[in-house]
């Protein structure tokens, strides 16, 4: 990442970026959100994932906590997909003109739900471990979880 954020480099050699994987949330259920080169892909009832304008918090924004207005929400069932490089507004749902493409992340998606972290499926004891572990990095997050 240095050469990129020092400017000596343009261009990051990522092109995956995994914004929520099957991430549950009480008010809108299980939402996914997947950027892939000039692709972003966004599956369930999305909270504030979208624009909403040049200026932030804004007429569109909602309190901190739990939203459940449904205006507040975007309904991405089954996806949403946009074209980050020609719209970075995100204004322009294009799933129905790219269904190969939605088809194609979509699976991408159901391969990193598989290798997903399940905090809820986890005992307490977890949960100690992973806040031992932090304690143990100084503060800092880090992998507590033994290898299979």
């Amino acid at each position: 990442m240095w050469p990129l954020l020092t400017g000596v480099s343009g261009a990051t050699e990522r092109t995956e970026v995994p914004l929520a994987v099957d991430s549950v949330l009480k008010s809108n259920g299980n939402t996914s959100a997947l950027i892939q080169g000039r692709w972003k892909i966004m599956v369930g009832n999305q909270v504030l994932s979208y624009w909403q304008g040049p200026e932030f918090p804004n007429a569109s924004s909602a309190p901190y906590g739990v939203i459940t207005d449904p205006s507040l929400m975007q309904n991405c069932t089954p996806a949403c997909l946009y074209d980050l490089e020609n719209d970075p507004n995100e204004t322009s749902d294009v799933a129905a003109e790219n269904s190969a493409i939605v088809q194609k992340m979509l699976e991408r998606l159901d391969e990193l739900k598989a290798s997903r972290y399940d905090a809820e499926a986890n005992s307490h004891r977890e949960e100690l471990r992973c806040l031992l572990k932090v304690k143990e990095n100084g503060g800092f997050f880090g992998p507590w979880l033994d290898a299979p």
